[in-house]
C-alpha cells in the first residue's frame, strides 16, 4: 500500500509543476506602403525545459498579406538577482510579409499550442499608404530609369554638361553590362570577402530582374543589410562611356576550406528601352575564382578559431561573493570577423569553484562589429580567497598574416559562508543533471514491520510469498510493453523514407514536404550531444567540422527549399509542386543516408 501512496504523490507533485511560457506577436514597423514588405515575429519565451509538442498558426492564411520569406531563432539569457539566477529563453519564428491592400489592416489573433496549451497572440494594426514600395529582389523588375537632372543627379550632370564623351552613337549591346566586384581574389580560411554585383548602364531605360542566384558553394554567406538592392553608387568611364553603376546585390562571403572556390554566375534578365524601341536579354556576371590558403601551423597555440581584427576581454561581475552561491565570468570576442567560427577557449578555472554550461550570445553585423559573448556561471566550494588564474587564448590576423596573442588577466574574489540550498537552483546547467532533468528519486522504503499476530512461520512466509508474486507481477506489466526491440535511427529513416514515396505517389506533396522535413531533424538531432537546440540551422551548425563542410551547405538549401514548399501559396499549381518535392526527395534522401553512414557512430 505504501507503494502506491508513493506513486501517487509523484504524480501530484509532477502535475503541479506548470512551465511558465508566454507568447506574444510584433512588428518592425507600424506603417507600410502598398505592396511594401515588413518582418512579422512570433515569440515564445518560456522558462526551465524547451517545449516539446509546439504548434504554429498558419500564417499564409492571412488575408491581405503574403508571405515572402520565413527564418528562426533561439536565444537564452541569465541573470542574477540578490545571489538567485534566473534563466529565460525564447523561440522567435520570423515572417517577411507584403501588403497587398491600402487602408488600416488587422493582422488578426493567432492561436500557438505549446505543449496542448493554447496561446493567443495580440491583434497588430498596419496602416498601408497608397505609395508603392520597391517590390523585393524575386518578384517584379526594377526600374532604373534616372529620375534628376542637372545639378542633382552626376550621371545626367556629365551626360548634358559633356556631350563630346561619347565618340559615336551607342546601341542595346553595349548600354548594359553586369558585373561583380570582389574586395579580394586571395584570402585566408575564414576571412571575409565582400562581393558586388553591379549593373552598368549608359543609357535607356533599363529594368532588371534576378534569374539565377550564385551558389557560392564553400562559402559562408551573410547579407549586406546596410546596402539597399536597387542603389546608386555613381558614374564610372569604361572605354571612353559613361556608365551609371546600380547595386544588384551584395554579399560577405567567408572560405570555409582551402583550394580555389569559385564565385559562380549571376544571371540578370534585362529589358532595355531606347525611344520606341524594347529589347530583352539576359545578362550573366562571369565566373570568379578566389584562392584560399590554409591557417598557417606557426604559432598556431590556444587557437579559438577567430580570424579577424579581434579585441578579446575578460570580466567578474561581482569580486565578492559566498559558499554555494553563484557568480558570473564573461569572456567577449570583439571585431571584424564571423563570430560563428568562434569556439570558448579552456579557462582555468581552480579546483575549488564548480563550473556550469556556458551561456552564448553572438552577433553579426554587416559593417563589422561582430561580437561573441561567454557567459560561465560558477559557484565556489569553499571560503576565502580564490583565484581565477590568468590565461592567453590566440586569434588570426589575415591582413598581417600571423597570430595575435590576447593576455586575459587574472582574476580574485572573496568568498564567504553561503547558503547549501542555493546551488539546487543550477540543477539546469549541470551536463550530468540535464540528462536525467524530469525524474524523481524514490526515497528508500522503511524496514517492515510485521503485526503482533503474524508472527507465526507460516504465515510470515505466505505473506513473502504474497508480495514476492506481487512484485514479479508488476514487473511483467512495465516491463512487457517493452518487449520490442527499440528502432535504430537507420530503421527510423527507412520507414520514414518509404512514407515519403507513399504521399508522392498520392499526391500529397505538401504533407511530403513536412515528413522530408522531420526526417532532417531526426537526423540532425543525433548530433546534438546537449539536447538544446530547437532550430534547423543551429543543428546543422553543431555538425562536426568534416562533415559539415561536407554536407552542411547542401542541408541549408534542401531545408530553406522545404521550408518555402511547406508554406507555398496556393496559387502554385500541384504538378510545379510535385515536381520539386520529387527532386528534393531524391536529394534528401542520398544526403541523409551518406550522413548516417559516413558519422561512423555505430549506434545509429
Amino acid at each position: 500500500m505504501k507503494i502506491f501512496n508513493i506513486f501517487f504523490l509523484i504524480f501530484i507533485s509532477l502535475a503541479s509543476v506548470a512551465q511558465k511560457v508566454t507568447v506574444s506577436a510584433k512588428t518592425d514597423r507600424t506603417q507600410v506602403s502598398l505592396n511594401g514588405f515588413f518582418t512579422f515575429t512570433i515569440t515564445i519565451q518560456y522558462e526551465g525545459r524547451k517545449p516539446k509538442n509546439l504548434q504554429m498558426p498558419h500564417v499564409s492564411e492571412l488575408t491581405n498579406f503574403v508571405v515572402l520569406d520565413q527564418w528562426s531563432g533561439s536565444q537564452s539569457s541569465v541573470s542574477i538577482v540578490n545571489g538567485r539566477m534566473e534563466k529565460t529563453q525564447s523561440l522567435a519564428y520570423n515572417y517577411r510579409l507584403q501588403a497587398q491592400k491600402k487602408g488600416t489592416l488587422k493582422i488578426k489573433s493567432l492561436e500557438v499550442k505549446v505543449n496542448g496549451k493554447v496561446y493567443k497572440t495580440e491583434p497588430i494594426m498596419m496602416v498601408v499608404t497608397k505609395k508603392q514600395n520597391q517590390a523585393p529582389p524575386s518578384s517584379s523588375p526594377r526600374s532604373l530609369f534616372p529620375k534628376n537632372f542637372s545639378g542633382i543627379d552626376p550621371f545626367f550632370d556629365s551626360f548634358f554638361n559633356n556631350t563630346n564623351i561619347f565618340p559615336e552613337p551607342l546601341n542595346a549591346k553595349q548600354s548594359v553590362k553586369l558585373k561583380v566586384d570582389l574586395s579580394k581574389k586571395t584570402a585566408y580560411v575564414g576571412e571575409a570577402v565582400k562581393a558586388n554585383w553591379i549593373l552598368l548602364v549608359s543609357s535607356g531605360n533599363v529594368h532588371y530582374e534576378i534569374q539565377k542566384n550564385p551558389k557560392l558553394q564553400g562559402f559562408w554567406k551573410e547579407g549586406v543589410a546596410s546596402n539597399p538592392h536597387g542603389q546608386f553608387l555613381g558614374t564610372s568611364i569604361i572605354d571612353n562611356v559613361l556608365y551609371r553603376k546600380t547595386l544588384v546585390d551584395s554579399m560577405i562571403l567567408f572560405p570555409l576550406r582551402r583550394g580555389k572556390l569559385k564565385v559562380d554566375s549571376y544571371v540578370l534578365k534585362v529589358r532595355s528601352v531606347f525611344g520606341f524601341n524594347s529589347r530583352s536579354k539576359n545578362k550573366t556576371t562571369p565566373s570568379q575564382i578566389i584562392t584560399v590558403k590554409p591557417l598557417p601551423l606557426a604559432g598556431k597555440k590556444n587557437f579559438t578559431g577567430a580570424v579577424g581584427t579581434f579585441k578579446v576581454t575578460a570580466s567578474l561581475k561581482e569580486k565578492k561573493g559566498k559558499v554555494n552561491e553563484p557568480l558570473s565570468y564573461t569572456v567577449k570576442f570583439e571585431g571584424d570577423g564571423h563570430p560563428q567560427f568562434i569556439k570558448l577557449p579552456k579557462i582555468p578555472f581552480p579546483d575549488t569553484v564548480k563550473t556550469y554550461n556556458p551561456v552564448e550570445k553572438s552577433k553579426f553585423n554587416s559593417n563589422g562589429k561582430n561580437f561573441k559573448n561567454y557567459e560561465i556561471i560558477f559557484i565556489p566550494k569553499v571560503q576565502g580567497q580564490i583565484v581565477i588564474p590568468a590565461f592567453q587564448v590566440s586569434t588570426f590576423d589575415p591582413k598581417q598574416g600571423v597570430y595575435i596573442y590576447h593576455q586575459i588577466p587574472s582574476f580574485q574574489i572573496k568568498v564567504g559562508q553561503g547558503n547549501q540550498k542555493v546551488e539546487e537552483e543550477l540543477h539546469f546547467f549541470d551536463n550530468e543533471k540535464q540528462t536525467s532533468e524530469g525524474t524523481d528519486e524514490l526515497q528508500p522504503l522503511q524496514p517492515m514491520v510485521w503485526p503482533f499476530f503474524l508472527n507465526h512461520k507460516f504465515l510470515m512466509r505466505c505473506w513473502l510469498f504474497f508480495y514476492t508474486s506481487l512484485s514479479l507481477l508488476f514487473l511483467l506489466l512495465v516491463l512487457w510493453p517493452l518487449r520490442h526491440r527499440k528502432k535504430t535511427v537507420k530503421e527510423k529513416l527507412k520507414n520514414g523514407l518509404r512514407q515519403v514515396e507513399s504521399l508522392i505517389g498520392n499526391k500529397k506533396w505538401k504533407p511530403s514536404s513536412v515528413k522530408l522535413i522531420s526526417l532532417v531533424y531526426l537526423v540532425l538531432y543525433q548530433f546534438d550531444t546537449k539536447n538544446i537546440s530547437t532550430d534547423w540551422l543551429e543543428l546543422v551548425k553543431k555538425l562536426p567540422p568534416s562533415l559539415y563542410e561536407k554536407y552542411g551547405l547542401s542541408l541549408i538549401q534542401i531545408m530553406r527549399s522545404l521550408e518555402k514548399l511547406s508554406f507555398a501559396q496556393k496559387t502554385l499549381s500541384d504538378e510545379q509542386a510535385l515536381e520539386k518535392v520529387k527532386d528534393l526527395y531524391q536529394r534528401t534522401e542520398k544526403l541523409l543516408v551518406e550522413l548516417l553512414y559516413t558519422s561512423g557512430r555505430k549506434n545509429l
